[in-house]
């Protein structure tokens, strides 16, 4: 019971030094303060006492099996180590678990992170067109920022790429020529230079161009993915047809963008379409893209144009697309980061538990151990004697973990449009370092006895 109270005190201190280093692994601040009420620390205390409750009913149910006798007359047969067997072997099983799907998680997200997104944010500003009246201040804004040295371009559009899962606009679209066969298209209103600025390549036709009057109107450009739905060819030239807020529009395909990532990966590519919009509308985004070699500069030149146009405007209105990239796998770098936390945790603490484990059986062998050492025995075949029974539990507990760890894998990748190829020797490479990591600490113990007199343990009872 003294134990676990010094422990439970340890806790709340410890508590509140990593408090800190918790708060900025989640991104959110903890208020541990709050648990340093007397109701929660009373919780804690009865915690403790059921802790002890159950550790002292174990030790007595042991003892009242305790034959004193029998013990005395050195006829006690000590209890087999089946149940210690049991728990090594569910501590190496949940390790298994641990690690594998750490390294997977590990390898998805920096395959998601690295992949080809079919387009190129980095280096571009944006903010809200709300902020800036459109009929009086947008046409003066934009003449005042190409004056800017060091920016590249201006354009807008109606969001953000990559946007957010769901974020975005879909609309029934058929051909002009089959009506009744609709598909679902991702529609998005964006003015000249947009591809330019975002370096979206153009596969075949052309962008959006402002010697042609019509493209204001009635063109589109669409991505690999429509033309494959709507099984054409050739889709130049054709016309599609579609309703956007209470208006019918017919408008003549005239280029095809390669597939981009316009979301997160956890979403499959879907049709996309394009419309030209040079209206700058309130609900629209202005993009800039900027040299990045006197980036804090440009940020700052903007911002005074923008408080000349708006004495109210706040600096931090500016944003950075390669943020809103960042933001949409925040959850599962999060994630990311607490199970590897836990299972750096659970390692150390299975070592340890090893560690006292192998230090019981070698002591219950002491004499044995001493008498092969003094016949002649290596240290690895001593080694490996008794690691043999280690070996064993590893096996079955890899056995059992293999299934439960790629039906997980399996669950968790098919949230995912893209997914990592894992190699076929990666279970045997992670049962190989499970058994590196837990032959350690039983090593050593071995260590340490082979440097010891084996006449010491030849008079141990």
């Amino acid at each position: 019971m003294l134990f676990i109270l010094i422990s439970l005190i340890i806790g709340l201190i410890l508590s509140k030094f990593i408090k800190p280093f918790f708060s900025d692994l989640i991104q959110n601040d903890i208020a541990i303060y709050r648990y340093f009420i007397f109701k929660y620390i009373l919780c804690l205390f009865l915690l403790g006492i059921f802790v002890s409750l159950i550790s002292g009913g174990i030790i007595y149910t042991f003892l009242l099996k305790f034959n004193p006798i029998q013990i005395l007359r050195k006829s006690f047969i000590p209890a087999k180590t089946n149940n210690t067997n049991i728990l090594i072997a569910i501590q190496i099983f949940i390790f298994l678990i641990l690690f594998s799907f750490t390294s997977i998680i590990n390898k998805q997200l920096n395959a998601v992170l690295n992949f080809e997104l079919g387009f190129n944010f980095n280096d571009i500003i944006y903010f809200d067109n709300f902020y800036l009246d459109i009929n009086k201040k947008m046409e003066p804004f934009i003449q005042e920022i190409n004056k800017v040295f060091g920016i590249k371009g201006i354009t807008s559009g109606s969001n953000v790429l990559p946007m957010q899962p769901g974020d975005y606009t879909e609309l029934d679209v058929s051909l002009l020529s089959k009506p009744e066969e609709k598909i679902s298209f991702v529609f998005f209103p964006c003015d000249y230079g947009f591809l330019d600025i975002f370096n979206i390549e153009i596969k075949s036709g052309r962008s959006f161009d402002m010697v042609t009057s019509s493209d204001a109107q009635t063109s589109v450009i669409i991505n690999e993915t429509a033309a494959k739905e709507m099984g054409l060819d050739n889709p130049l030239d054709n016309f599609l047809r579609f309703e956007y807020e209470d208006s019918l529009y017919t408008c003549k395909i005239i280029g095809i963008v390669k597939n981009f990532h316009y979301t997160s990966f956890h979403e499959r590519i879907k049709p996309f379409l394009f419309k030209l919009d040079n209206t700058y509308y309130d609900s629209y985004l202005t993009f800039m893209k900027i040299n990045n070699n006197n980036i804090k500069e440009i940020v700052s030149r903007v911002n005074t144009i923008l408080r000349k146009f708006l004495p109210e405007w706040a600096n931090e209105e500016i944003m950075f697309v390669e943020n809103n990239f960042d933001s949409l796998y925040n959850r599962e770098t999060i994630f990311n980061k607490v199970i590897k936390m836990f299972a750096v945790i659970v390692t150390f603490v299975i070592c340890i538990g090893l560690f006292g484990h192998s230090s019981l059986f070698i002591q219950k062998k002491l004499k044995q151990l001493a008498i092969r050492k003094v016949l002649g025995a290596k240290s690895i075949d001593v080694t490996l004697m008794i690691l043999r029974k280690y070996f064993l539990i590893i096996g079955i507990s890899s056995l059992l973990a293999i299934p439960i760890i790629w039906k997980l894998t399996d669950l968790w990748l098919n949230n995912f449009a893209i997914k990592v190829q894992l190699p076929a020797y990666f279970y045997i490479q992670t049962i190989l370092i499970t058994i590196i990591l837990i032959t350690l600490p039983i090593i050593l113990n071995i260590y340490v006895l082979f440097k010891k007199n084996p006449i010491e343990f030849l008079g141990v009872e």
